[in-house]
């Protein structure tokens, strides 16, 4: 099989990544109200996304299909800084090895895949290991002084460590869960 992106491919991408950006962007806007929702909500975004990667993935089989996945996704994390653009791409390119080493068939591997496109839906909070005093002056200035301050307060920096954990691990149980959804639903259906 060729493994080379046309421009079928492309369209595909382009269209199951838009899904995904829309997923997560939703689940950021949703679970911002306050602090503490931000971050749990940033934990479950990669369960959340899931099925929209693993049926990406399915689709669009190829060298190429996970690094246009991270780049795209890496356009809307960069709301707070550079950073997430490099750990975005890195979780593209790593995905697409991983993919690759797997002849673009493991599911372990796309689940490990996933697990760094988990890292990426965090990467936002990077900044806060940089540059914390920005990352903060921006909240306040979104969200308001009170926001900001609490959120400050429950981010140290081993709590962070434990987010980025957080959130490889429940990219893992989505890949799981993803998996045994598109295996119920959509093999049954004929979509994949």
């Amino acid at each position: 099989m060729n493994r080379k992106l046309k421009m079928k491919d492309y369209i595909f991408a382009g269209a199951f990544a838009a899904i995904f950006i829309v997923v997560v962007i939703a689940v950021m806007a949703i679970s911002s109200f306050n602090p503490l929702g931000q971050i749990v909500g940033s934990i479950i975004m990669p369960v959340i996304a899931a099925p929209v990667f693993f049926l990406y993935v399915t689709k669009v089989p190829k060298r190429g299909a996970l690094l246009i996945l991270g780049i795209l996704l890496s356009l809307i994390m960069m709301s707070s800084s550079i950073i997430p653009l490099f750990i975005c791409v890195g979780a593209g390119i790593i995905g697409d090895i991983l993919a690759s080493i797997g002849n673009y068939k493991s599911k372990k591997l796309y689940s490990l895949a996933y697990g760094f496109f988990g890292l990426a839906m965090m990467s936002p909070y990077s900044t806060l290991l940089v540059a914390r005093e920005d990352y903060i002056n921006n909240l306040v200035k979104f969200y308001g002084e009170g926001y900001a301050t609490t959120f400050n307060s429950y981010i140290s920096t081993g709590a962070l460590i434990g987010i980025f954990i957080a959130g490889f691990i429940a990219a893992l149980i989505g890949a799981y869960l993803a998996q045994k959804l598109l295996k119920k639903n959509f093999n049954k259906a004929g979509i994949i």
